[in-house]
């Protein structure tokens, strides 16, 4: 069997000491990003200008919720005001979702199709960063151009679906799904601005995407809203929901 030499060899024992335990120290960091997803968020996630994500005190308490209500058989809903890096904590859960699960099927509905695009491009380019490949070395993306509105990673199982898939709320028509992810898909637009669209949305999540997570209880769809308060009024304000899964939207 063939070893590779220690690339340190010609370094001081002091210093070669040093490299070992920094290398064990980011092999645990990296182990720990595998387990636990605020650790996975703060050595991954990467700010619009590339400087490292800090975890901060609502990120403590919201995303950790999340996987405790799914772990419990609930539904969540969070809202939280702008600036509260609600898109970047989606996409990052997503991506740490199937570097966890690599036959995950997720759809990903926003307020429209070019939002929902933006989405999975955001999580398709978490997948292929290096930190990312370190922390989850199995993921792996077939090569050749992706659609813009899906992607799939190389999976142990055969599915026909993509592994993310991004829809408008009110153009989609509802997939089969393990977690669906609904990011921002009541806007102040389709609530305030434009009032016949008030109720088609209401009645689209109703009977398109929360229908068919009743369909799909048998199989434990997870149903994730992230939401941006709509009105001045709310915007002050933020709040967290669960609904147990199978009790109705």
């Amino acid at each position: 069997m063939k070893t590779e030499a220690w690339p340190y060899a010609h370094l001081s024992p002091e210093r070669q000491l040093a490299i070992h335990e920094q290398n064990k120290l980011l092999h645990s960091i990296q182990e720990l990003a595998r387990r636990r997803f605020d650790a996975f968020f703060e050595y991954v996630g990467r700010d619009e200008y590339g400087h490292p994500v800090v975890w901060r005190p609502v990120d403590k308490l919201a995303w950790p919720f999340i996987d405790e209500a799914f772990a419990a058989g609930a539904n969540v809903c969070l809202m939280l005001p702008n600036g509260f890096g609600k898109t970047l904590g989606v996409v990052l859960y997503v991506a740490w979702r199937i570097g966890l699960d690599h036959n995950l099927i997720c759809s990903v509905v926003t307020d429209s199709e070019d939002e929902s695009e933006k989405r999975v491009r955001g999580i398709r380019e978490v997948l292929r960063m290096d930190r990312c490949r370190e922390v989850f070395p199995e993921v792996r993306l077939p090569g050749g151009k992706p659609k813009a509105s899906a992607f799939r990673v190389v999976r142990t199982g055969h599915s026909p679906f993509d592994t993310v898939t991004g829809y408008g709320v009110l153009t989609g028509t509802g997939a089969r799904s393990r977690l669906l992810v609904l990011d921002d898909v009541v806007t102040f637009r389709n609530a305030v601005l434009e009032p016949a669209n008030r109720e088609r949305v209401h009645k689209t999540l109703r009977t398109t995407w929360f229908s068919r997570g009743q369909r799909a209880r048998e199989e434990h769809q997870q149903i994730l809203w992230i939401q941006r308060p709509t009105t001045p009024r709310m915007r002050r304000r933020g709040s967290a929901r669960t609904r147990r899964a199978g009790s109705g939207s």
